[in-house]
């Protein structure tokens, strides 16, 4: 017994950030002042697509294509994927982009989201940024990283695939997406109970 090696406990995941919360947040936004609207861009970025707040922070231009939503992200061992973005993330991203350009001519190898010496946001700063805003709506805060969880939430109540799902994360292995399944395994019983297409028939059956 001493040869056999104990289990590593699983880290568990952080808290999830739920609709009325993000709305919450992005109600405190001015995205008509380009330092907010940055920061809105990147909170939407994070919660429509799951992506790390590395993997947004390090975006060009030229990985960014607007008129079919969609951005390539580099993500752990620079593996590359194809992550799909949603109309209103693409409205304030285009409206990010013209507020640059408006300071300095955009070059494809450009940052999308560059500090002012033209380096990285760095991501502390995004951090305190969504924790001042959470304690100023008046709410309990939870971590930047539960944005992607909550993305993967809505992902899988919408009827999104589990298959879908970990390509769009860049989970390596099927067990990881599996997580967020358990996790989430209440909630998918309530819209199941809600939308069950055999409940919604009124089924009428015989009984011999």
């Amino acid at each position: 017994m001493s040869s056999v090696q104990p289990s590593k406990p699983e880290t568990p995941l952080p808290r999830t950030v739920k609709e009325d919360h993000f709305q919450a947040v992005m109600k405190l936004l001015d995205i008509s002042k380009p330092l907010d609207l940055r920061y809105a861009t990147i909170f939407v970025l994070l919660y429509d697509t799951g992506a790390r707040l590395g993997e947004i922070l390090s975006l060009r231009v030229c990985d960014v294509d607007l008129k079919n939503r969609l951005f390539v992200i580099r993500g752990k061992g620079n593996k590359e994927r194809i992550v799909p973005f949603g109309r209103t993330a693409a409205m304030m991203l285009s409206k990010h982009l013209s507020f640059l350009a408006m300071t300095k001519s955009l070059n494809d190898n450009d940052l999308v989201f560059p500090s002012l010496t033209g380096t990285p946001v760095i991501k502390r700063n995004v951090y305190r940024r969504w924790w001042q805003l959470q304690k100023r709506a008046g709410l309990k805060p939870l971590p930047l990283h539960g944005l992607r969880h909550g993305f993967a939430r809505l992902w899988l109540l919408s009827g999104g695939g589990a298959f879908s799902l970990q390509i769009i994360l860049g989970h390596a292995r099927p067990e990881t997406t599996q997580r967020y399944i358990t996790l989430w395994a209440s909630d998918l019983q309530s819209k199941h109970a809600q939308n069950s297409p055999v409940d919604r028939l009124a089924l009428r059956t015989k009984e011999r």
